[in-house]
């Protein structure tokens, strides 16, 4: 009989090409019949995907009913005995379902059972917990997960800002977990209790390989014992970032950064307002400009000489000077990546930024960059300058995120047309009614499809948008068909929200499929 390691699927599964291919049609980070049936495959499949530090199994430990009293952890732990290790290289432990006392020694005690149990085996760990168990989770992170890899972490918080000093918070070093690369902190409400503050410290401190790191506002961390950190995360609202914000917020922030700015490749300053699509709260005139004058004044962008990517979702708090003269090509020379947003719906500052670059000739350009993002600007006149002050852009973006009025989606096309970009991406900019009306804009711009690989037109997202109806006459499917022809060059194109009619639309299709024109209506 063959030897199970020495087969063709073996050899093929030990290949990272060949299984990035397989990961990247499956989503292995979703529990779904495809995954599941990819372990029927063959034994050797089925000890990759239990090998995988990914979640597989999530166990919880709740009270059956909101009100009981006790929480019964017996059956959890009796299943924890017999259960394979493997299963256990991804833990996620959340206390928010625990209230009273005894539901609390419940979770603590299944805590230590499951850290007691895997200690060898855990790589990725979860814990959401409320501070008052911060010394028990030290205790465990000093005895137990020499393995770990990466680790989220979230405070449950039941008391406002203040208490407690960092002074006043005594916990011992925890020994070095050099395995550990990534480390999380999340927080809804944006406030980091002190605990906290000081125990993801020590993480930090005991980490020394450290290469990512996720913050949230406020909390600004020493990263003098990490050695080789490329990636940097604040993910917040505007909302969050200008609470009770200080000048110190800003110098802190500043000062984090210096430590860092010799390795970081990517700084994401992420919205979670412009990355969800939801409505933000809104922040009174009151709280937001004196924020944006501390940050003015107390907030400078470092050179970055291995910096390739940066995210600002805030450049209404945020600037990188004037015209971006703070990120510079001899201040960022590996910058290739730019994304500029903004939360505040008032705020124009994405589109006095892009002016700015683009209508004075002597402002510095930016040849490293070939990957623009830019959200909620509110004229396409700016872009016409975008070829000059970007020499090398081959990737565009235009976003509307929480504008109620948004760009006209055919002038911000026949204002890309000069660009000759690789790749046009517009996400829910105001569309035409009619689906006509792009096909005429198409086919009046034929020449950008001489250049462009990549075009994607998303729209119909907000209840305000309306379906491209289909409105095509013979006449119109010529020139309908001259401009697929155009692309059949392409790459990809995908259009949303289009609908189309009876013999029209099943005359499209045809055309699309016996060409094989790499169009896709989504």
């Amino acid at each position: 009989m063959e030897n199970i390691e020495s087969s063709p699927v073996a050899k093929a599964l030990s290949n990272p090409l060949i299984l990035r291919e397989i990961f990247s049609r499956v989503d292995v980070f979703n529990f779904n019949d495809e995954l599941f049936a990819l372990r029927l495959v063959c034994k050797v499949w089925n000890e990759v995907f239990v090998s995988m530090s990914i979640p597989k199994i999530r166990l919880y430990v709740q009270p059956k009913w909101e009100d009981d009293g006790i929480c019964d952890a017996t059956p959890f732990l009796a299943l924890c005995i017999n259960m394979t290790p493997k299963l256990a290289r991804s833990l996620v432990l959340n206390q928010a379902e625990f209230f009273k006392r005894e539901q609390t020694m419940a979770f603590t005690s299944t805590m230590i059972h499951v850290f007691d149990k895997f200690t060898d085996y855990v790589q990725h760990l979860e814990v959401t917990i409320e501070p008052s168990l911060i010394p028990l989770l030290h205790q465990m992170m000093s005895n137990f997960c020499p393995n770990l890899k990466t680790m989220i972490f979230e405070p449950i918080n039941k008391s406002k800002a203040g208490g407690t000093s960092l002074e006043e918070v005594i916990l011992p070093a925890l020994p070095l977990t050099t395995n550990l690369t990534k480390f999380s902190i999340n927080a809804e409400c944006g406030f980091i209790p002190t605990q906290f503050q000081a125990f993801a410290q020590l993480v930090i401190n005991s980490a020394p390989n450290l290469t990512t790191f996720e913050t949230v506002p406020h909390f600004y961390p020493d990263f003098s014992t990490v050695k080789n950190l490329k990636i940097l995360s604040i993910n917040t609202s505007l909302k969050q970032l200008v609470h009770n914000v200080s000048a110190s917020d800003f110098k802190e922030l500043t000062r984090m950064l210096d430590q860092v700015s010799g390795t970081l490749e990517n700084f994401l300053i992420d919205g979670k307002y412009t990355s969800s699509w939801k409505t933000p709260e809104t922040v009174p005139t009151a709280k937001f400009l004196p924020a944006a004058g501390l940050a003015s004044a107390n907030f400078k962008m470092p050179p970055m000489p291995k910096l390739t990517t940066l995210w600002n979702d805030f450049t209404e708090i945020l600037r990188f000077g004037n015209a971006l003269e703070d990120i510079r090509p001899d201040k960022m020379p590996n910058l290739t990546e730019l994304s500029l947003s903004k939360e505040r719906t008032k705020s124009r500052s994405v589109g006095h930024i892009i002016r700015a670059i683009t209508a004075n000739p002597s402002c510095v350009s930016f040849p490293g960059i070939k990957k623009l993002s830019i959200s909620n600007i509110h004229h396409t006149q700016p872009l016409s300058g975008l070829r000059t002050a970007f020499p090398a852009l081959e990737t565009l973006t235009i976003s509307r995120q929480l504008e109620s009025n948004p760009m006209c989606m055919l002038r911000t096309i026949r204002a890309c047309v000069p660009l000759q970009l690789t790749h046009l991406h517009l996400q829910y900019l105001s569309c035409p009614k009619a689906v006509k009306t792009l096909w005429k804009c198409f086919s009046s711009n034929l020449i950008m499809f001489k250049t462009l690989k990549t075009l994607e037109i998303l729209c119909g997202y907000y209840e305000t948008d309306n379906s491209m109806e289909d409105g095509l006459n013979q006449k119109d499917l010529i020139m309908v068909k001259e401009v697929l022809t155009e692309m059949a060059g392409m790459i990809s194109v995908k259009i949303q929200n289009v609908k189309f009619q009876g013999k029209n639309g099943q005359e499209i299709i045809t055309f699309i499929l016996k060409n094989e024109i790499p169009l896709r209506f989504i």
